[in-house]
């Protein structure tokens, strides 16, 4: 089994592509017009991009031997570099 700060590590980066595509997911479904539909279909298409992105960090978590988190559950250090917990 890998380190428990290499899987919670990952676990955070797993929270971030989540939240990414959940923010994406709403800010497209947020834009109104056809003079934004380019906008629109921008953010919407990153969403298939960010859900790549969580599903690869979830199968490797589990192939380490960890289990995929929701920050909630993750103890709340410090990434390396980003200065505070994230929440």
């Amino acid at each position: 089994m890998a380190s428990a700060e290499l899987i919670e590590g990952l676990n955070h980066a797993l929270n971030r592509e989540v939240s990414t595509f959940l923010r994406y997911m709403l800010q497209g479904a947020s834009i109104k017009g056809a003079q934004w539909a380019p906008a629109r279909e921008m953010y919407l298409g990153e969403v298939t991009d960010e859900v790549g992105h969580a599903l690869y960090l979830a199968e490797k978590i589990v192939m380490l031997g960890g289990t995929p988190k929701r920050c909630s559950e993750c103890s709340g250090t410090a990434i390396a570099g980003m200065g505070r917990p994230l929440d």
